[in-house]
């Protein structure tokens, strides 16, 4: 998955922890989302499963202030 703008003009960076898989597949499989308040990157965590986050989840305005 390509980065996408971030809401302060920076670029987001999606990481997968332990990179055995995309962004997407991670997300897709319910992986555990990390966002850093303090940065564009967002992780997934394959290891840590729930229900899949939705695709637009983090172009979400209610959502990116949410760390703040």
């Amino acid at each position: 998955m390509a980065p996408t703008g971030a809401p302060n003009g920076g670029m987001q960076e999606f990481l997968v922890i332990g990179g055995r898989m995309t962004f997407e597949q991670c997300r897709a499989r319910g992986g555990l989302i990390i966002r850093d308040s303090n940065t564009n990157m967002i992780a997934c965590d394959p290891s840590v499963r729930g229900e899949p986050a939705p695709v637009d989840e983090f172009d979400n305005p209610a959502n990116l202030n949410a760390g703040a």
